[in-house]
């Protein structure tokens, strides 16, 4: 069955829901959540992958609510509590601020997680609770593989779209769990060091190309090496380019004459009129070659992670 179909079907079971006689609501709502329950799951948004530390505790994988417990006024783990990696510190640490985030949607989903996956009966966490699921989660990331398959299951999921913001140019990932997406933003914000240094120096990105160096000369060069990229990318088996460039300035995109980025490009500074100019101008380059590939281009609108985010900047509108 087609998305269309099944939203069309939720549609008419909420409608119903509407005008049927009070005494049916129930058994209609129990049809609807049945049948929403056997959906398979496709998260189109995810910065998941291997299991990278050596120790976890609820709130190491609640990295969302870290921004709502900081907004709270808490103040940042100390390195040593990091190093310690003791969850009753941690607990001790954030417990003041937690309660300021239960209405949050963060927080809202943070505790929704524990429910499904660990078995939460109440709203909120208490200590015990977070000791527990601590510990447990300790023990299932060490067997990681296992416990991914264990989570596919109980939260209906069939794949996950995986954005590693961290290690966007390596698609060496597990495939059994996890589709690629390339977030191609490194591609435009490196445009202007490149122009000045003459040379790439982001050394993922060459690692995917498998060389040593990639002299810049000029514009084009540049460019040249962004397809070397994108043809990289999609040879590896990315289901979508993604652009999180909303993080760093506007997605006031504007239309930008070649000739006008390649005199940008060729000077020895740029005011921020300009590197803006020669950004809109790479967007436009890439977003025209995922065309060619025919592969989608995923842009991150609207709310923004964080807690130094300036929310103008994801307007749909632009």
């Amino acid at each position: 069955m087609t998305a269309s179909i099944k939203i069309h079907t939720i549609i008419c079971y909420c409608l119903g829901l509407v005008f049927m006689a009070p005494g049916c609501r129930q058994s209609a709502y129990d049809s609807m959540r049945s049948y929403v329950d056997e959906i398979m799951v496709i998260n189109t948004h995810s910065h998941q992958a291997k299991a990278w530390m050596e120790r976890y505790n609820c709130f190491d994988a609640g990295l969302y609510l870290h921004a709502d417990l900081i907004s709270a006024g808490m103040p940042e783990y100390p390195d040593s509590m990091k190093k310690e990696h003791d969850p009753e510190a941690y607990w001790d640490h954030t417990e003041e601020y937690l309660r300021f985030n239960r209405t949050t949607s963060y927080y809202v989903q943070f505790v929704y997680n524990y429910k499904v996956l660990y078995g939460l009966e109440q709203s909120h966490l208490t200590k015990a609770d977070f000791l527990d699921f601590s510990a447990q989660m300790n023990e299932n990331y060490q067997q990681y593989d296992t416990w991914l398959d264990s989570v596919y299951n109980k939260c209906n999921i069939e794949i996950i779209f995986s954005d590693r913001l961290w290690r966007p140019f390596d698609p060496n990932f597990d495939p059994d769990h996890f589709r690629y997406v390339f977030r191609f933003d490194q591609l435009v914000l490196e445009a202007t060091d490149a122009a000045l240094t003459h040379r790439i120096d982001n050394e993922q990105a060459l690692d995917l190309l498998g060389k040593d160096e990639v002299p810049i000369s000029d514009l084009q060069s540049y460019l040249d090496y962004i397809d070397q990229v994108l043809e990289k990318v999609v040879q590896n088996s990315a289901v979508s380019l993604k652009m999180g460039l909303a993080y760093h300035r506007s997605l006031d995109f504007r239309p930008v004459h070649s000739e006008d980025a390649e005199r940008v490009f060729l000077q020895e500074g740029f005011s921020d009129t300009e590197i803006t100019l020669l950004q809109d101008y790479i967007v436009s380059h890439i977003v025209g070659r995922a065309g060619e590939h025919q592969i989608p281009v995923q842009i991150h609108t609207g709310y923004l992670h964080g807690n130094r985010g300036i929310l103008d900047r994801g307007y749909r509108e632009h």
